[in-house]
């Protein structure tokens, strides 16, 4: 059977199990990071949010199809502004975007907490041009020594679970805080997390 011409691309997230109060995994609900109202000035780590982002994560039961896809190249991660007020969506002008509200740490199976590094993205103004300002993500990684190279998330056959060494590396794992500040308006905003990739 060939190989699919592109990554198959999907975004989990953790999430508190209500009925037996387990952290688990699911798929992100309607494609949505909803965090509510958030303070100016406040506390980025009561925003934290960790999110997962596959290629080629393997659908539950058996799938005659499933077969390896390439891989994701030279990820990086940003924010792009989402469709509110006087903004379009895909554009980088909207204040929580040039302000760099968002901020990720790519977390590897190597990183321990406590050295976790959240670098703001958005975008910047460079020699008076507005900027794409993102990090590079890599997938998360096994720890027996098969890892991928920086950069990568591998497209191949994996069980799907996130716990299994292997398939540790076809998924990123990334998380997300905002950091409001001082002088921000109170208003709505709307953004999007944009993963950008070579194969």
């Amino acid at each position: 059977m060939a190989t699919a011409l592109k990554p198959i691309v999907t975004w989990w997230e953790d999430y508190i199990d209500v009925s037996d109060g387990q952290l688990k995994q699911r798929p992100v609900p309607n494609n949505l990071w909803d965090l509510g109202v958030v303070d100016a000035d406040n506390n980025p780590d009561l925003t934290t949010h960790t999110f997962y982002i596959w290629n080629n994560k393997k659908p539950l039961g058996t799938s005659e199809d499933y077969t390896s896809v390439p891989d994701m190249v030279n990820c990086r991660i940003t924010t792009k502004d989402g469709t509110f007020g006087t903004y379009v969506a895909g554009e980088m002008k909207s204040p929580l975007v040039k302000e760099q509200w968002v901020r990720v740490a790519n977390v590897l199976s190597t990183t321990l907490p406590e050295s976790e590094v959240y670098t703001p993205i958005g975008s910047e103004l460079k020699q008076g041009v507005l900027t794409q300002k993102d990090i590079q993500i890599t997938a998360m990684g096994s720890t027996d020594g098969s890892g991928v190279s920086t950069g990568v998330i591998s497209g191949s056959m994996n069980d799907g679970k996130f716990e299994t060494e292997s398939s540790k590396n076809s998924y990123a794992k990334a998380k997300a805080q905002v950091k409001v500040p001082a002088s921000a308006n109170a208003e709505e905003n709307k953004f999007i997390v944009r993963v950008y990739y070579n194969v």
